[in-house]
C-alpha cells in the first residue's frame, strides 16, 4: 500500500504562481517547466508549504538546487517532507 502524497503538484502550481514572482500563466506552466527561483521566492514558498499545508522541509545545501520544476519540487517533498501536527493552545 504506497502512503499518499504530502501536497500535488496541482497544489506546487497553484503556490509558485499565487506568489506572482513568475511571468508564467497557468496555462503556459507545466510539470517539467523549467522555473528559476530566487532566495525571496524560495523562502516564500518554504514559508507557504510550513503554514498553509503544514510540510517541513528537511532540506541539505544540495537540495536547493532541485527547486528547478513542479515535478522536481513534488519528489523532492515526498523524500524530505515531514507532515507538521497543528498544535491550538486553549486556554
Amino acid at each position: 500500500m504506497s502512503e499518499s502524497p504530502l501536497i500535488s503538484k496541482e497544489a506546487i502550481k497553484s503556490l509558485l504562481l499565487e506568489n506572482q514572482l513568475f511571468v508564467s500563466r497557468p496555462d503556459e506552466m507545466n510539470d517539467d517547466s523549467s522555473i528559476m527561483m530566487d532566495s525571496l521566492c524560495l523562502i516564500w514558498f518554504l514559508d507557504m508549504l510550513e503554514h498553509r499545508n503544514q510540510i517541513y522541509l528537511q532540506l541539505e545545501d544540495e537540495d536547493y538546487e532541485r527547486f528547478d520544476s513542479i515535478t522536481s519540487i513534488y519528489q523532492l517533498i515526498q523524500e524530505k517532507g515531514v507532515r507538521m501536527e497543528r498544535h491550538t493552545n486553549m486556554m
